[in-house]
């Protein structure tokens, strides 16, 4: 990740099976997740995170979630459904 801080201890990247494991074995203790991506493997990670009791934020850049894959309604469907559960959705 070419971002500030992606080198520190906690900062994950989800790109390969070996990533998913090391977060599935981090969630458990997380209390704090910050996921960076809105699309169908950010928002499952965030509800995975969610389920497992931590507080969690999802940041999009773009104006909704999964712009790419779904309709406006949907979106907004699916950002009020992670909302109701806990998840604090950022975007734009």
């Amino acid at each position: 990740m070419p971002v500030p801080g992606a080198g520190l201890s906690g900062v994950l990247a989800l790109r390969s099976l070996e990533d998913a494991t090391a977060i599935r074995d981090r969630l458990a203790d997380a209390r704090d997740v910050l996921v960076i991506g809105g699309g169908f493997i950010g928002l499952e990670v965030a509800a995975t995170a969610r389920r497992s009791g931590a507080r969690v934020t999802v940041v999009e850049a773009g104006p909704r979630l999964m712009a790419r894959a779904v309709s406006g309604p949907m979106s907004a469907f699916l950002a009020g459904h992670h909302r109701e559960q806990g998840v604090r959705v950022l975007l734009g």
